[in-house]
């Protein structure tokens, strides 16, 4: 399932049929949501699969660099204990 949110509209796409067919079917008057007065209503729709795969490709990059930082943070902490022992224990 992906879900987004632009000002004024809420995306959404998956490969559940049972989820997604019924965005497809209603007009677009039901799938606006109803909101107080003063409060900004938005439509719900279907996501475009370009847009899903820059989001896929965003958090993939992110997820990256998390992974880079950690083994960096590892690598660190490694060097800094090598470098306590040092002279105390054969390596």
């Amino acid at each position: 399932y992906y879900f987004g949110y632009e000002p004024g509209k809420m995306m959404a796409l998956s490969s559940d049929r049972v989820f997604q067919d019924p965005l497809h079917v209603l007009p677009e008057r039901q799938r606006r949501l109803k909101v107080a007065r003063g409060e900004k209503p938005y439509l719900y729709t279907i996501s475009s699969d370009r847009k899903v795969s820059i989001v896929r490709k965003r958090w993939k990059l992110e997820k990256w660099e998390e992974v880079r930082d950690e083994i960096l943070q590892f690598q660190l902490r490694d060097e800094k204990l090598l470098e306590g022992n040092h002279g105390t224990e054969e390596l």
